[in-house]
């Protein structure tokens, strides 16, 4: 047989092994290298091979097996291995049955990320069906190998506890938090205190008649991924959740062929969806940039890889169509073309995969390819060159590879159940990248769960050496505090990463979310605060070894919940007459109306409405105006749907300075610092809320901080924003205006707009929940009093009166106290009124009475007034309905005869 069809025939039969196994592929956990040098000793054992080596051992009996084997904790495997392995389940977890179900899959981890402790924690699946208790929590000792059975880790009221446990993982950055799910919710449990705790639940979004599966998290627990199912189970498409934005991204299956998973990488930047796009075999790959939203499609006929995991901007994977039998590529996620991808692994028999899948839960943001590895397993019938064993390989083209364990599995025993898929010893590598943990039924008649310590220094120079200094924290402070933040920073001395625990006592009770960027100058934003509090805090910092440096109790106070503090403007638009808006701060960031915007009554007091033609207020620049932090807080009152600002200091297209407006009937806003530094998510309308323009009094606040951006309405956040780039002030010097958004064509606004606060700090959710309560609500009418009418010639009478407060006009009249006959609303708020009645019968007795709201809806009627209209002289002049700011002389209201003042 020639080489070339020696080829072709090993491919044939290697795709349709490929195809079969793809038919089974199940989604992956993408966890945090954290480096294998917590070990207290360098792990022993394991030996270098090449991939193309034919050597093959021989499978140790069920026999020897059990010569070996404790029953439970520590052992050895016997030559040519010698490395440490860990039984962590027995027979007496499951009553003499066989209950112990497959550890899950490759990328999913199911031991947490134990660097800087020596307790490993691992959960296994004891199935209730078959004689165990369900979820169950594991813990070893790293240093003797010692297993501790913790227990069930939910009550059996807990509708977790029945779980197979599939789809579920231990945080790559937080030791103890387990992702579970169900439903469309995605929780983390914390198995020690086990708290529950919402991620998010996708039911308003997706709508509750489907489910979520397959979940991902990127290792900074930033970014999240799953597949939606519909009621029949049937995959959608590919969803991304970006938890501190709160904001979904959806990507619907767009082939008509087999969907199989989709996984988000280690980074959080890039998601990779599986699934037949060009309906030709095989799942291609589609691949997202969530920065972008590019996407890039790699078929499997060109080597898109079927199983993989994936690493930072990477993933490790098999390549069904290359002319190396079983080979594993390393393909960077923001290439075009995957042409080059080099090979890290093969095997060198075409009729067996092995491994059948594989890990990198250890993989390192900003390490090189030569420096990280990757593990996997594999069982067969056959037993060719390593496929039966543990294994992992460096992520270069050396094709260097380290034999690590025989896995035990006998597909032909009972063990484990009938299903080979299931038996598999799908198993996964954890953050710290020392361990590796697989289920096996050791040649009998039940499934037990093993663990084995990795020697990668034999692998990766240094990686197994302990390095025991770890770094030093010092210039610890809490800086720019206010009720409800601080921003925590501090100095180390070696690149380590960033982690703030903090509460009101010193057992703190809550974390920041792990930075895990190496980095030698930290912050942290603390978030959510009590207003008048002090808070004890402390910072964390992990370096690159692995090793934890803690800081000792620190301790701020935030300030107290004061929405007079830090105002640089405040218009409070009470003027009731003339075009000049003052600054009630007394700053002088006066500024005027244009074109005629009217005073009516508001939401406190009085407010300007805006004819959504061409009224606007405009403020000469100051630098006090590009506030940074910032809080913009106004009452508005509208149904305007097109393009318009509320309040406004950005000039269209400039990148520089912010804006609060109205797009298509959602409120948005955005700050831009420049073109570079940003919140904005790039499209029209960031910070999209709905339901604003509905025509009714809302309150609005915009804050930005080193956070992010949020939008409150009417005192709840209704979106958050975080920064593209790096925080810091807008420098524009754009002035600041009311009702319009200099530079576009659209009309301004067309509403109201009331009690218009600018401050220079961030408000927390308490004052804005405080200015949007407002003061307690006025709940007294206006006193109406000097109601008097003046006949005017041709049937016209002029009738006016006054208020004690500003409020609007309207009069009801007529021949009788029916009236019947009502003028209409004049909504210019005053005290003085004066309307027009007009087309009235000369020389006719009628009855009227006044009416008055004030700005809280507060209505005032007065009582019934008599006059008595002229005999029907005329001067030429036909009379309006229009308003009068004279005064009726006494002399003429003697004409009219008062019945009532009030009423």
């Amino acid at each position: 047989m020639s080489s070339k069809t020696r080829v072709a025939l090993g491919r044939a039969a290697l795709l349709v092994m490929a195809w079969s196994a793809l038919s089974h592929l199940r989604p992956g956990i993408l966890d945090l290298f954290d480096t294998n040098a917590q070990a207290a000793s360098i792990a022993s054992g394991g030996f270098i091979e090449k991939s193309n080596s034919t050597v093959v051992r021989a499978r140790p009996s069920a026999t020897e097996i059990a010569g070996f084997l404790p029953q439970r904790g520590s052992f050895s495997f016997p030559a040519p291995y010698g490395t440490q392995g860990i039984r962590l389940t027995n027979s007496t977890d499951c009553g003499g049955a066989d209950c112990v179900s497959s550890v899950g899959y490759s990328y999913w981890d199911n031991m947490n990320n134990s660097a800087g402790s020596n307790t490993l924690l691992a959960f296994i699946i004891l199935n209730r069906g078959k004689g165990g208790i369900g979820p169950t929590l594991f813990s070893i000792d790293k240093t003797t190998g010692a297993v501790t059975k913790l227990g069930a880790m939910f009550t059996s009221t807990s509708p977790y506890a029945s779980f197979t446990g599939e789809g579920w993982y231990f945080s790559a950055t937080l030791p103890n938090a387990l992702y579970v799910f169900r439903a469309m919710t995605l929780q983390r449990y914390d198995v020690m205190t086990h708290a529950l705790t919402t991620v998010f639940d996708a039911t308003t979004q997706f709508g509750s008649g489907n489910s979520i599966w397959q979940l991902h998290s990127s290792h900074d627990d930033r970014v999240h991924s799953g597949t939606l199912r519909n009621s029949s189970a049937q995959p959608l498409g590919c969803f991304a959740y970006i938890e501190d934005q709160r904001i979904f991204k959806w990507y619907p299956r767009v082939g008509a062929g087999n969907y199989d998973e989709c996984q988000i990488d280690a980074s959080g930047r890039y998601l990779q969806i599986k699934e037949d796009v060009d309906g030709v075999s095989g799942v291609d790959n589609r691949i997202i940039d969530l920065q972008t939203d590019v996407e890039t499609r790699h078929p499997w006929q060109s080597g898109a890889p079927g199983h993989s995991d994936n690493g930072y901007g990477y993933t490790v994977g098999q390549d069904a169509w290359s002319n190396l039998p079983n080979a594993f590529r390393v393909y960077a996620l923001d290439q075009t073309s995957w042409a080059s991808a080099p090979v890290v692994y093969n095997n060198m028999d075409w009729s067996v995969v092995a491994p059948a899948h594989v890990s990198w839960s250890n993989a390192r943001p900003g390490a090189p390819l030569s420096q990280q590895f990757a593990c996997g397993s594999g069982a067969n019938r056959t037993n060719t060159n390593r496929a039966n064993e543990i294994e992992c390989f460096r992520l270069d083209s050396s094709l260097d590879v380290l034999v690590v364990a025989p896995v035990m599995t006998d597909l032909n025993a009972s063990g484990g159940g009938t299903d080979d898929y299931f038996k598999m010893p799908k198993g996964n590598i954890d953050p710290t990248g020392q361990f590796f943990m697989w289920t096996s039924n050791m040649g009998g008649a039940r499934q037990d769960a093993f663990i084995v310590r990795i020697p990668s220094q034999l692998l990766v120079a240094g990686s197994g050496t302990v390095d025991a200094s770890g770094p030093s924290l010092s210039s610890i402070q809490a800086g720019a505090v206010e009720n409800a933040t601080a921003m925590v920073s501090w100095t180390s001395s070696v690149p380590a990463d960033s982690q703030v625990d903090y509460g009101p006592t010193t057992t703190y009770g809550a974390t920041t979310v792990l930075n895990a960027a190496y980095v030698t100058a930290h912050s942290q934003s603390l978030t959510g605060l009590a207003a008048g509090t002090t808070y004890h805090y402390r910072v964390r910092s992990r370096d690159n070894a692995g090793n934890l440096a803690q800081s000792s109790d620190q301790i701020f106070a935030t300030m107290p919940n004061d929405p007079s503090r830090g105002l640089s403007a405040y218009w409070k638009l009470d003027e009731g007459a003339g075009n000049v808006v003052t600054d009630a701060t007394g700053s002088g960031h006066d500024g005027l109306l244009l074109n005629g915007a009217l005073h009516v009554a508001g939401r406190a007091g009085l407010a300007l409405a805006f004819d959504g033609v061409n009224d606007v207020a405009s403020f000469p620049h100051a630098p006090a105006l590009d506030s940074y932090p910032l809080s913009v807080a106004f009452w508005t009152k509208t149904t305007a749907t097109g393009l318009t600002a509320f309040v406004n200091k950005y000039a269209a297209s400039s990148k520089n300075g912010y804006q609060v407006f109205t797009s298509g009937g959602s409120l948005c806003a955005w700050y831009f610092r420049d073109a570079s530094n940003y919140v904005w998510d790039g499209s029209g309308c960031s910070l999209a809320v709905t339901g604003v323009n509905d025509g009714a009094w809302h309150h609005v606040t915009f804050v930005v901080d080193a956070t992010g951006g949020r939008i409150f309405v009417d005192g709840a956040q209704r979106a958050s924003l975080a920064w593209t780039g790096t925080p810091g002030p807008a420098t524009t010097a754009q002035a600041l205006t009311f009702a319009s958004y200099p530079g576009t064509a659209g009309p301004t606004l067309g509403g109201a707009l009331d009690d218009v606060r600018l401050y220079g700090r961030s408000l927390g959710a308490a004052e804005i929940g405080a200015i949007a309560a407002g003061p307690p609500r006025d709940a007294s009418a206006p006193v109406i009093t000097q109601l008097a009418a003046r006949p005017l010639l041709s049937g016209a009478t002029l009738v006016g009166w006054t208020t004690d407060e500003m409020s609007d006009s309207q009069v009801e009249y007529g021949t009788t106290t029916a009236y019947g006959t009502m003028t209409p609303v004049s909504t210019t708020a005053t005290r003085s009124h004066f309307l027009t009645l007009v087309n009235l019968q000369p020389g006719a007795t009628y009855h009227c009475r006044a009416r008055s709201r004030d700005g809280s809806g507060n209505l005032a009627i007065s009582g019934d007034y008599v006059f008595i209209t002229s005999g029907g002289l005329s001067d030429g002049v036909t009379p309006t309905a229009a308003l009068t700011d004279g005064v009726i002389p006494t002399q003429e209201a003697s004409t009219a005869t008062p019945r009532s003042s009030s009423m």
